[in-house]
């Protein structure tokens, strides 16, 4: 199979929700960065990023979520 699309999704511990339309674009990584506060080359390296708390507990993060097309070789 081959990668289609990667997008990006915005999570938390308990359960919010921060992006309306749940997934979003590398195009708007940035935007999301400077929101949340987080390093988006650090996310588009390793594809993922924690959110922490002041005792360093995972509070939520970032995630990639990547859609294969199907029947491609």
């Amino acid at each position: 199979m081959q990668k289609e699309n990667s997008f990006y999704e915005i999570w938390f511990e308990d359960g919010s929700q921060a992006t309306p339309n749940k997934l979003f674009k590398v195009s708007e990584a940035t935007d999301y960065a400077v929101r949340y506060d987080f390093d988006v080359k650090h996310l588009l390296e390793h594809g993922e990023v924690d959110f922490l708390d002041e005792d360093g507990q995972v509070i939520g993060g970032v995630q990639t979520i990547t859609f294969d097309k199907k029947g491609a070789e």
